[in-house]
């Protein structure tokens, strides 16, 4: 008997109908991924071949398609990650019995892997699942580029000569490349992300305020500061001591020719809020030649309002704002957190998405 198998990417087909669901990973390529997770899946389409008994002639004898599914969610503040695999047979001829999936994966760049295979007999109708642990080895203020490797063998209990089963081999790499760093910051922990899927810090209105809002009405209104946009991404500088962000807060909101004078009688103090942030490769522009804003919740209507105490016109690249202190840290403290969560190195761009 003689056998083959071909791979593809994507979902299982449909006719005819297989005896389990399948779940299809989101994308129309076979893979898909966030910036912390990925997921893929392909089929390998099975067919056993026999000779005749009457004329020696080669005759079908059965087929199967197999479904693998394999999924990881990466922990941005850890150096090892798991993959779950499941392979499952989705339809088949009687004549098959069982399928024997024997799968290992590998990994490039700074990469081992705790265990690398899986190797199991398959029903048809059933499902086998198993997980690799990947581990990253990269070092102090470095970073490592990973492309996990498979390889899938594959056939029937029914198959008399099992020895040689070149036809079978089918090796593919993840499309998605991973990144894992231990270079955010002089004292973060290792963490990876896949790549190709930008950083996105988050702002809440709800815990954040006027900061928030201070934010978003800059990349709403402002044509040339509509910075943290899709299409107009900050750039994120490492600057470990502070100097740097403390010298560009400095020029946004205390340098002549006009310092920013706290006027709101709240609470709390009022305080200098800049947009694009201190922190960034955007930040630091004279305050003279920034917008001023006074964002202020209207409690009769719910809503929050926005008033302009000077708008040199939608050109600006840049906006201060009258926030009360605790809004302000609270943000600032929230762009710091998404730095290592969002593991955002030296130079990287970033997005900035404004929530409820």
């Amino acid at each position: 008997m003689k056998s083959c198998i071909e791979v593809r990417p994507g979902p299982a087909r449909t006719a005819p109908k297989p005896l389990v669901p399948v779940t299809a990973c989101t994308g129309d390529k076979g893979y898909a991924s966030t910036r912390h997770s990925y997921c893929l899946e392909a089929t390998a389409d099975y067919t056993l071949y026999g000779k005749d008994a009457g004329t020696g002639a080669e005759v079908e004898i059965g087929k199967s398609t197999m479904h693998i599914a394999q999924h990881a969610s990466l922990d941005p503040r850890g150096a090892s990650w798991k993959e779950q695999v499941e392979a499952t047979v989705v339809q088949g001829t009687p004549t098959i019995g069982e399928m024997i999936f024997d799968f290992d994966a590998s990994c490039s760049g700074q990469c081992t892997l705790a265990n690398r295979r899986m190797r199991s007999n398959i029903g048809i109708g059933e499902t086998k699942t198993a997980a690799f642990t990947f581990q990253t080895t990269v070092g102090n203020n470095a970073q490592t580029e990973i492309v996990p490797s498979y390889h899938l063998s594959a056939y029937s209990t029914e198959e008399n000569d099992p020895s040689g089963h070149h036809e079978l081999d089918n090796r593919w790499n993840n499309p998605n490349t991973l990144r894992c760093d231990q270079a955010v910051s002089k004292d973060a922990n290792t963490g990876c992300i896949v790549m190709g899927n930008m950083a996105d810090v988050k702002i809440s209105i709800a815990k954040y305020g006027a900061a928030a809002i201070t934010y978003q009405w800059a990349q709403n209104t402002l044509i040339g500061g509509n910075f943290g946009t899709p299409g107009h991404t900050l750039i994120r500088f490492r600057d470990d001591d502070g100097k740097i962000r403390d010298r560009n807060r400095y020029q946004s909101c205390e340098a002549a020719p006009n310092p920013f004078k706290p006027f709101l009688v709240t609470a709390e103090k009022d305080s200098c809020d800049e947009f694009p942030f201190a922190a960034t490769a955007q930040g630091g522009t004279n305050g003279n030649l920034c917008s001023e804003i006074q964002p202020w919740f209207n409690s009769a209507t719910g809503q929050w309002e926005v008033k302009l105490l000077r708008y040199p016109g939608p050109m600006v690249n840049c906006v201060r704002s009258h926030v009360p202190i605790s809004q302000n840290t609270g943000a600032g403290s929230e762009y710091g957190n998404a730095v290592l969560s969002e593991r955002i190195l030296d130079g990287e761009n970033f997005t900035v998405t404004i929530t409820g």
